[in-house]
């Protein structure tokens, strides 16, 4: 009966097994990555640079392909303050941060990949306006439930600073 019972929990509650090696550590080196897609505002097609800083220092770049998409990853310490930035040529410069600094941090997975897609909507340069950079979104780490988590109320804030800064272009 105590083996129909141990059969019937394995069927309800299907376990997995994981090894030492599918997990990094906080104090590890991690493989993360990135990928997603350029559009833009004006749909006129540019090249912009992609790339990826760990704490100000360069850790890996690359350019968007003709349809816009770019993939991007590198290897970073797992505790770290991370930013995403998108860079063209006569257009408005916008970056991503990752606060990953949080003690609960235990374990990430060998392949961390924080968001599954990352698509930015280039703007172009506005020459009466002083700014050229701007962080368009920021990210943390959830404590409580061990995954990334998205500043919404930063987030609404620039997007409506963003359409107010074209709509100055246009008036100009």
């Amino acid at each position: 009966m105590k083996l129909l019972f141990f059969s019937f929990c394995l069927t309800l509650f299907p376990f997995e097994s994981f090894s030492q090696d599918d997990f990094y550590t906080a104090k590890d080196t991690i493989h993360i990555e990135f990928r997603g897609r350029v559009s833009f505002i004006d749909s006129v097609h540019r090249e912009v640079e992609v790339f990826m800083k760990r704490e100000g220092e360069l850790v890996a770049k690359t350019h968007i392909d003709t349809a816009g998409r770019y993939q991007l990853d590198g290897k970073i310490l797992a505790q770290c303050y991370l930013t995403l930035h998108f860079r063209g040529e006569g257009l408005l410069e916008k970056y991503v941060s990752f606060d990953l600094t949080s003690d609960s941090i235990n374990r990430f997975p060998v392949r961390f990949r924080p968001i599954q897609e990352l698509d930015i909507d280039m703007t172009s340069l506005n020459t009466n306006h002083s700014i050229t950079s701007i962080e368009v979104a920021k990210f943390d780490w959830y404590n409580e439930h061990q995954f990334i988590r998205l500043d919404a109320a930063h987030a609404r804030e620039q997007k409506e600073f963003l359409k107010k800064y074209a709509e100055k272009e246009e008036e100009d």
